[in-house]
């Protein structure tokens, strides 16, 4: 007879009950597999609707050291500009048009940008004086023969639009803002 302790050391291995294979549990694996699916699904849609991410904020930025361009100070921009003395009636008249749909915008408060010259002189005339009209009318008609019938006035047409553009300015400051007696 061996002694005990070295049964255990030995490498034998037959007291030990042999692997018994059994079928595989179907049930139980098509419940995990679904499970397992319904996981990745839900993962894949929070992933899907991830808000999108806010920009960080920006610092505000110093606060330049010039003013923003008042409505005179754009009207000198384009007289310095040089398109008068070039011939550039085109551009000239697109800025021009522009900076008056904006003076509009700020004295009167009538938003001009998507309006006729008709249609905005029918707005202006119940808001404004007859000298603010008129010379108003002068310069926005100039303007749109220019863009639209390709007209191609002289040098001393186009001074004169932007001549008769400040003195919209001054009969403008002259009369009464709105809600003014």
């Amino acid at each position: 007879m061996i002694p005990f302790p070295l049964v255990v050391a030995s490498d034998d291995l037959r007291g030990l009950k042999p692997f018994m294979a059994t079928d595989p549990n179907w049930p139980l694996i098509l419940l995990f597999a679904l499970l397992g699916l319904a996981a990745l699904g839900y993962a894949l849609s929070l992933l899907m609707r991830r808000p999108k991410r806010v920009p960080a904020a920006r610092p505000p930025l110093a606060a330049s050291a010039e003013p923003p361009l008042t409505i005179r100070s754009r009207l000198d921009a384009i007289r310095l500009s040089g398109l008068i003395e070039a011939g550039s009636a085109a551009p000239f008249c697109d800025q021009l048009s522009e900076i008056l749909r904006d003076f509009l915008r700020q004295r009167y408060g009538l938003s001009s940008r998507r309006l006729t010259t008709s249609e905005i002189m029918n707005e202006i005339r119940r808001r404004a004086p007859d000298a603010v009209c008129r010379s108003l009318e002068d310069v926005l008609v100039c303007c749109d023969l220019v863009k639209f019938a390709k007209v191609q006035p002289d040098t001393i047409g186009l001074q004169q639009a932007l001549t008769t553009a400040y003195l919209v300015l001054e009969y403008a400051d002259v009369a009464p803002k709105r809600g003014e007696p």
